[in-house]
């Protein structure tokens, strides 16, 4: 029995010694033998046991194949059984045996358990392989459509099913294409940017003849480009945003693009006439890149044009209210003509007016928040900003009143004689009026030193050398511009306070120098820094600068004085090749004279003496 026992422990020495001197004591070894023998191979190894089920957690939920000796079964994944759920399965057999069977249990499970090995492993190549060929297998084709059938009848809605036809047929004209030739797939591309450049060369042709202001400046030039560029920006933006929202582009009505931000910003920004002219090269722009849509190019010419000119001479940002009630008013008639004139009946164009609505109100919000963004960028001021800056209780204004009272009055006086002028001869009246508010303010840091300024005073240039009084008074020009532009003050302004002196001699201290010995030869040092005026305003401003310091000289201001003195400063300027370089004609000449005079005339009118009462006191009126 012993040598036995011994011989069981050499071959089996998994099992405890204790367990097999049990069995064969009991001489049920080859009893149990047949019941475990039975339980493996019925329960366990009838599918097969894994090391461990972690390597099924990628394919979680998915049916097993099991295949041993070319016998292949399909389980469930809760089927597959790991060596701890084997045992388990092992000794609930067992349990259930006992209760017919007068067995122990627990030698069985003793006995048993370690014949329980993994027999099965995870094969990827065949995995991959069978999912490869069931993906293969799914057909892609949701619906067919066959040569000559109706996908969507035009003017009608168009559905999720129609929509995902169409986006298929057209990927698969496109696959067409391509296989047929590269020139062939990128025709429809190469085309659309060759209409894109000829509108651009239309646009290029119409500023370089009605427009060289325009078509000479590659800030005005650029700012153009970039704005046709932000127009068709924002109407992509907001077709993707509603692709984004809803799924689809089809239900998005026309009547809600901005085409009118375009126009209304180069209305505002470049006049009213150039405005609604790139209605017109908007209208093509947009058609053209929208599969030539007729209601949309319809809609922005009437949009862009009536938009352009709802924002002509606008100087207050709340004028854009008009342009909403326009716009509304231009959309809801398209939309109500338009929509009258379609075959299907069946389509509600209520929504299209609602859109249009939504619209009038989009876009001149829209307008006014790039019109700053423009200005800044390009240096444009327009009526709005400029308005702005007339405003007298304006931080600088207040201290150039406090600071130099003569000279804000002169300015004051300044500001009315060149906005009369630059009316008269169809310049920017306002531009020039607030320039000549701005145009001395470098007088503000020494302000005792100008003849406006002093006022029951003996004048400090008795002490100066001429020299170093036309340094003084030069000096104003450079520190107005260094005050102007810590003042934020935009380029169109500064340019008054560069140019209103221009390159002119300071007379009085040239002559006070030649007198004093010094030698002809130093003009040059008695002239203002310049430049030149450079526009018609900054001209108009020039000559009203001089004619309301000289017309304070006249001692009996009558009509015939006032005229002469004015024509003979004109002619001063002009001779001295101060306006040459601005586009001032003589006929404007003749125009700014007779309107100074009658400004001049105005401020030294009669007055009448009135009696004395009492004490003797003369009142004027």
């Amino acid at each position: 029995v012993v040598v036995f026992s011994e011989k069981l422990s050499s071959n089996f020495p998994f099992v405890s010694s204790g367990a097999l001197r049990e069995s064969y004591a009991e001489k049920s070894l080859w009893k149990a033998h047949d019941r475990i023998a039975r339980i493996l191979s019925e329960k366990i190894y009838y599918t097969g046991t894994l090391q461990s089920l972690s390597a099924l957690d990628e394919y979680l939920g998915r049916p097993i194949v099991v295949n041993i000796s070319g016998r292949q079964t399909l389980l469930a994944p809760e089927a597959v059984m790991d060596i701890a759920t084997a045992r388990s399965a092992l000794l609930e057999a067992l349990n259930k045996i006992s209760r017919d069977e007068l067995i122990n249990v627990e030698l069985h499970y003793e006995l048993g358990r370690h014949f329980i090995i993994s027999n099965l492993k995870l094969n990827h190549h065949e995995m991959a392989a069978r999912e490869s060929a069931a993906y293969s297998s799914i057909s892609l084709v949701k619906d067919r459509a066959a040569e000559g059938d109706l996908v969507v009848r035009a003017g009608s809605v168009v559905d999720e099913k129609q929509a995902a036809l169409l986006e298929e047929y057209t990927e698969y004209v496109k696959r067409v294409s391509y296989d047929e030739s590269l020139l062939q797939a990128y025709k429809p591309v190469v085309l659309r940017l060759c209409l894109v450049a000829t509108i651009f060369a239309l646009l290029f042709l119409y500023l370089k003849v009605f427009r060289e202001d325009i078509f000479d400046s590659n800030p005005k030039l650029l700012a153009t480009l970039l704005i046709f560029g932000l127009n068709l920006v924002m109407i992509q933006g907001l077709e993707i945003l509603s692709t984004e929202l809803s799924g689809q582009r089809w239900n998005l009505s026309v009547y809600l693009y901005p085409v009118a931000l375009a126009p209304i910003l180069l209305g505002v920004l470049f006049g009213t006439r150039f405005g609604v002219v790139s209605s017109f090269f908007s209208a093509i722009l947009i058609g053209s890149l929208h599969r030539f849509s007729f209601e949309l190019t319809l809609f922005c010419v009437f949009a862009g044009s009536v938009g352009a000119y709802s924002v002509a001479g606008v100087r207050q940002r709340t004028s854009f209210y008009r342009t909403i009630l326009y716009l509304a008013g231009v959309s809801t008639a398209l939309a109500l003509i338009l929509g009258s004139l379609r075959l299907d009946a069946s389509v509600d164009f209520m929504h299209d007016i609602y859109y249009g609505l939504a619209g009038a109100a989009l876009t001149p919000i829209l307008a006014l928040g790039f019109l700053p963004l423009f200005e800044s960028l390009f240096g444009f001021t327009t009526d709005i900003t400029l308005l702005e800056l007339s405003d007298l209780n304006r931080p600088l204004l207040r201290r150039l009143a406090l600071e130099s009272p003569g000279t804000y009055h002169h300015s004051i006086m300044v500001g009315a004689l060149s906005e009369s002028a630059a009316r008269s001869i169809g310049a920017n009246s306002l531009l020039a009026r607030v320039g000549s508010y701005y145009h001395d303010i470098g007088k503000m840091e020494i302000p005792e030193y100008f003849i406006e300024n002093q006022i029951g005073l003996k004048s400090k240039h008795d002490q100066l050398t001429p020299t170093m009084s036309a340094i003084i008074l030069a000096s104003h020009v450079k520190k107005g511009r260094q005050t102007g532009e810590e003042a934020d003050l935009p380029d169109a302004v500064l340019n008054f306070i560069d140019e209103h002196h221009g390159t002119m001699v300071m007379s009085f201290f040239y002559d006070k120098a030649l007198k004093q010995g010094a030698s002809p030869d130093v003009e040059s040092e008695f002239r203002y820094p310049g430049p030149r005026p450079q526009t018609k305003e900054t001209a108009v401003v020039m000559l009203a600068d001089s004619v309301e310091a000289a017309s304070r000289t006249l001692e009996d201001p009558t009509p015939a004085r006032v005229d002469s003195l004015i024509q003979k400063i004109i002619d001063s300027r002009y001779h001295s090749g101060e306006l040459e370089e601005c586009n001032l004609t003589l006929a404007d000449l003749a125009k700014i004279r007779k309107s100074f005079a009658q400004i001049i005339n105005g401020v030294f009118h009669q007055r009448i003496r009135y009696p004395s009462t009492g004490a003797a006191a003369v009142a004027r009126v």
